[in-house]
Order: structure tokens, then C-alpha cells, then sequence
């Protein structure tokens, strides 16, 4: 069910902004989501909760996906960094996007547990150039007064710090543990929080155990004990 609303700005495009004001200049009239006068209320409330978010947020509209997208996503893929330009298609903005979420948004659309997918690999445009990064989705379901749901929402946090550190950690811990296997040094270490207790090769042959025998935190503390 629409209403029937005045042809003027939505509450969030009356901000001067490059995204909005395209928003209000162009011809809804010519895409899926008709002409704005038309346009359901769902549709108005989501828009104004994608353009008032300060971190990137996508809204999908509909069986065809007419795209929306706020300032903080649009400075992400570069096609819609073009001055005047605002783009409708998810696939001729951002593909790289696209290509990893269409499935899911269709899920969404047809009713299916909104899901919430972590440290997803999309690459972004930032300063001239293409960057690795990585991001947290929360999809919602968009629901028009008659309880079909109608639109899909995301809203995007950035995680690639946080990916890059984890991933920086893990290569030093193998180069470590390859210099101490290369290395005549009998090595342990015990995980304070699970109490996990793992050796090199080296200490299982100063204790005279084979090489494949599983050493747990027990076994090592009687073979010190009996080494002193």
C-alpha cells in the first residue's frame, strides 16, 4: 500500500549533501521505485535512516534492487565519487560489493533470518587507489505496512584494522616458531585462559618423548618436576 505524499525534499535530503541532493534532482519517475510523490512510507523512513548514519549504509529496494547509499558509503567505491552522479545499480557502483552480498539479499527479501557476516573481504576506493579492507554487515529487513518485506538494509563497520593486526600477529608467531624448530632451543608455551600447554620438538626430545606424543600440561609438569 503507498500514500500519496508532496513532491519536495525528504527531511534528511534538506541537508546541503552531495548524495542527497542527487537524490532530490534526479527522475525516480524513470526507475523501479517510481516517481517519490509515490513512493510508501517504509521506503521515505529507511532512505532517512541510510542518509542520517555517519558510517556507510546501503539500502536495496525491491525485486530489481534499486540502490541507495548515504556520503560515508559513496566515498568507498569511485563511480560514485562523480560529481552529479548517483547510481541505482549496486552492480555498475560497487560489483566487487555486489557479487558477495546478491545472494543473501535475496534471502532477505524473501523472508529468510537476517544474518550478520564478519570480516567480509571488499575492497574499497580510498585515496586514488584500491585498498584490501574488510567489513561487518548487519542486514535488516525493510517490512511495508502490509508486512512483506520490501527492502533490505546494511549497514557496513569497518573491520580491517583489526583483520590486518590478527593476521600481522599470526605470521610473526610462524616466523617465530620456524626460527625456534630451526633452532637447537627446547621451547613451551602455555595459554593462560584455556591452560593449553604445547612444545617443540626439541623439548620432547630432552624429555625422551616421541615425537607425535601428545604432551598436556600435567605430563610437563612431572617431567620438571622429575628433571630437578
Amino acid at each position: 500500500m503507498s500514500i500519496t505524499l508532496p513532491d519536495q525534499p525528504l527531511r534528511s535530503l534538506e541537508r546541503a549533501d552531495t548524495v542527497q541532493q542527487c537524490i532530490n534532482r534526479m527522475d525516480w519517475s524513470v526507475t523501479p521505485v517510481g516517481d517519490r510523490s509515490l513512493w510508501p512510507q517504509a521506503l521515505i523512513a529507511a532512505i532517512d535512516t541510510v542518509l542520517g548514519a555517519s558510517y556507510p549504509v546501503f539500502l536495496f529496494w525491491g525485486k530489481e534492487h534499486t540502490f541507495f547509499y548515504n556520503d560515508a558509503a559513496a566515498s568507498l567505491f569511485p563511480v560514485a565519487q562523480q560529481p552529479g552522479h548517483l547510481y541505482t545499480q549496486a552492480l555498475y557502483a560497487w560489483p566487487d560489493m555486489w557479487y558477495r552480498i546478491q545472494s543473501i539479499v535475496d534471502e532477505v527479501l524473501q523472508g529468510s533470518p537476517t544474518p550478520l557476516l564478519e570480516d567480509l573481504s571488499i575492497p574499497i576506493y580510498r585515496k586514488d587507489t584500491i585498498e584490501e579492507a574488510y567489513w561487518n554487515l548487519n542486514f535488516s529487513g525493510i517490512k511495508e505496512s502490509t508486512g512483506t518485506v520490501a527492502g533490505v538494509m546494511v549497514a557496513c563497520i569497518e573491520s580491517t584494522k583489526k583483520v590486518l593486526l590478527l593476521r600481522e600477529a599470526l605470521e610473526a608467531k610462524s616466523q617465530l616458531k620456524e626460527v625456534l624448530e630451526g633452532s637447537d632451543l627446547g621451547t613451551w608455551e602455555l595459554d593462560p585462559v584455556t591452560m593449553v600447554f604445547n612444545c617443540n620438538q626439541k623439548t620432547k626430545e630432552i624429555f625422551g618423548l616421541s615425537s607425535d606424543q601428545y604432551v598436556d600440561l600435567q605430563v610437563a609438569v612431572d617431567m620438571i618436576e622429575q628433571s630437578d
